[in-house]
């Protein structure tokens, strides 16, 4: 069974209770497993996001502030730029007023969606339902991207145990270098990952995995100066 973890930015209780309603006959309809974080404000939303991982968010524009009062710099806007900081995760912006949602559409092209809101309850419905049907059409690229989260963790996992804790005292070095440490040993991680992982698949690559785009490098090195 599929599972899939959101993050719902919402702070209208009806709106939140709507919401959990169309995700339980969502699950029921697809066979899903599907479960929901609900924060009812930026901050709130905030702290989810330093403690727990998502596939995808639900996002209003107009959030509460601390004190409980609409915030009209359009605080899902800042909600959505520190989850993609975060996460490769999908968003979708469910609001009244699209015309204050601001990405960048041509990187995050169909990864992050505007759903417009209307007055009338009926239609309420069906963006929900809209939205829900905008996530099940993405959960091939979802279910690949937790194995790949899955395998890369267990992998870090059993290469610092066997190779990098037994010589920590190798790697250290005072505070001021921690940054470099992190960077020395984030590079000998990935070396190793991609390593292990192709003795896993005997060799087989995809041919997609030979390029990168846009290019690593801004002038490709021909041998000629």
């Amino acid at each position: 069974m599929s599972t899939l973890k959101i993050l719902i930015v919402e702070d209208d209780v009806p709106q939140v209770e709507t919401w959990k309603r169309q995700i339980a006959r969502f699950n029921a309809l697809n066979e899903l497993d599907c479960s929901a974080d609900y924060a009812p404000s930026q901050d709130i939303a905030t702290q989810f996001i330093g403690s727990n991982k998502y596939d995808a968010a639900i996002i209003d524009i107009r959030l509460q502030n601390n004190e409980g009062v609409k915030d009209a710099t359009s605080g899902g806007n800042e909600v959505r730029d520190l989850l993609l900081k975060s996460e490769i995760v999908l968003i979708a912006h469910v609001t009244g007023e699209p015309g204050e949602v601001h990405y960048d559409d041509t990187r995050y092209k169909d990864l992050v969606r505007v759903f417009t809101k209307a007055d009338s309850e009926d239609h309420e419905h069906s963006v929900h339902e809209e939205i829900l049907e905008w996530l099940r059409s993405k959960l091939n690229m979802i279910s690949t991207l937790q194995l790949v989260k899955t395998s890369i963790t267990a992998k870090m996992a059993d290469l610092f145990y066997s190779s990098i804790w037994p010589r920590w005292d190798s790697w250290k070095g005072g505070d001021d270098e921690q940054v470099f440490v992190s960077l020395s040993v984030a590079r000998h991680m990935s070396s190793h990952l991609y390593s292990e992982f192709l003795k896993i698949s005997e060799g087989s690559v995809h041919p997609e995995e030979w390029y990168f785009q846009p290019p690593s490098k801004e002038r490709f090195n021909t041998g000629y100066y």
